[in-house]
């Protein structure tokens, strides 16, 4: 019998196991295409109390990365830290460090420098005994943009190195394109122009014309920087016109906004009056639909720690509910065993009395 219920409940487990899998992977599909879906399935995931520890991890930080991308970074943060708290508990090392560079990822989003700098510090003194190169690339990458924030070329040009370093000893493309990128940026930042053309020159020359988008049009933009500060306003216009001309240009706005902003500076020194006036006029209505984004963001997020705060309360409420309901269960079962055992102790004297009775007769 007690082997029975063994495998019964072992088959029970297992099924809660793969269901949190299945709703893992459904988050992990739908966490860019529908956000708050993603949130469902990782909710469905830590509603089931025979999850295991990686899936918990995992659904925190899917929940994590889908608030980050609304821009909720107090609720990508709280939701990172209990990624953390669940990774340490289960002594997950690799899962550690990736927490704990997610939540220096978003202090560093919120230009919480310091904050950033720990916790990228912390990841990296876990990741580097892991043997996983690649990881530890990440890391240094993170912590040198952070360091070239704040203006420490020397820190930056040092972690941009190593990152550098592993990508090529890895053979990694897209991290060698990174890392060169990430190096002109520290020679841009020291204003040595002509090094930084070079390198970015360097790393363009790496990417063909369907990948890496994100970084070739951070490459074309700092270009055209780079050639407006040397009055090569022509060969500027050239690379921030990149950009302008794709076709998904909205999903890099930020870009955007900057290629309109170079271009309207040039055009105007080149007398190009219209143009300059067409690409201002483009930025700063780029530019006002962007802040009203972040602030819709900012009042939905408002909005839904209000709702959410209302929705804990009724929660701990229904929970208070349930407790009363079942201390008012546990004192009517005493009492009705109370009443049971005085009746049974009442039987007990009246035949105690009878059999006394009919003994004296």
């Amino acid at each position: 019998m007690s082997l029975l219920l063994f495998l019964w409940f072992s088959v029970i487990y297992a099924q809660d196991n793969t269901t949190s899998d299945h709703f893992l992977n459904k988050a992990y599909s739908c966490i860019v295409t529908s956000p708050d879906s993603a949130l469902h399935y990782a909710d469905s995931v830590l509603a089931n109390n025979q999850a295991l520890f990686e899936q918990r991890i995992n659904a925190f930080t899917i929940k994590g990365i889908v608030y980050k991308n609304k821009g909720f970074y107090d609720l990508a943060t709280n939701n990172y830290i209990n990624a953390l708290q669940n990774a340490v508990q289960s002594n997950d090392k690799g899962r550690i460090s990736v927490c704990l560079n997610n939540i220096g990822v978003i202090f560093k989003a919120q230009k919480n420098y310091p904050l950033a700098v720990k916790y990228f510090k912390a990841s990296i003194k876990i990741e580097e005994p892991l043997n996983n190169p690649l990881q530890s690339s990440i890391r240094y990458y993170n912590l040198a943009e952070t360091y070239l924030e704040q203006d420490s070329t020397l820190l930056a040009n040092l972690y941009f190195t190593k990152s550098m370093l592993i990508e090529e000893q890895e053979s990694n493309l897209e991290g060698i394109i990174y890392g060169n990128y990430g190096l002109a940026l520290v020679e841009l930042k020291r204003e040595n122009l002509a090094t930084a053309k070079k390198q970015m020159l360097t790393s363009l020359a790496m990417i063909d014309s369907s990948s890496f988008v994100e970084i070739k049009f951070n490459i074309t933009n700092a270009l055209g920087e780079i050639y407006a500060l040397e009055n090569s306003l022509d060969s500027s216009n050239h690379y921030f016109q990149m950009i302008q001309n794709y076709d998904r240009k909205n999903d890099f706005l930020e870009m955007w906004i900057a290629s309109c902003d170079g271009l309207a500076k040039n055009h105007y020194e080149l007398m190009h009056y219209k143009k300059a006036y067409d690409y201002k006029n483009t930025h700063d209505s780029l530019n006002t639909n962007m802040l009203n984004v972040i602030a819709n963001q900012k009042i939905e997020e408002l909005s839904y720690l209000y709702n959410f705060s209302i929705k804990e309360k009724e929660i701990a409420q229904l929970k208070h509910n349930k407790q009363s309901l079942t201390e008012k269960k546990e004192m009517a079962n005493d009492l009705l065993i109370f009443i049971l055992f005085s009746v049974f102790l009442v039987l007990i004297a009246l035949i105690i009395r009878r059999v006394g009775k009919n003994t004296h007769e």
